[in-house]
């Protein structure tokens, strides 16, 4: 008959994977936080400006799901107050 696993490493056999999930799952919002940065610091784009990219995006764009064919447009808007239009 075997011995029960330790404490310590039962800890981790459920610890790991909640880890990885978490990682995984915010990774777009930390894409997306980084991709607003570099919008701001290389075009000094504001809330709300649309950017049309005549070139392809590089690495230091730090954007998650971009090819290296595909030029981009993007915006970004701030939400923190609730939207800015109204409807009816």
């Amino acid at each position: 008959m075997t011995s029960p696993a330790p404490t310590a490493d039962l800890q981790e056999q459920l610890v790991y994977p909640r880890a990885v999930e978490a990682a995984t799952w915010g990774m777009p919002a930390v894409s997306l936080a980084a991709y607003r940065t570099s919008l701001k610091r290389d075009l000094d784009a504001n809330f709300g400006d649309v950017v049309s990219m005549s070139n392809v995006m590089k690495p230091r764009h730090a954007f998650l799901t971009v090819d290296n064919q595909t030029p981009c447009v993007a915006t970004v808007s701030e939400l923190r107050n609730g939207s800015t239009t109204s409807s009816g």
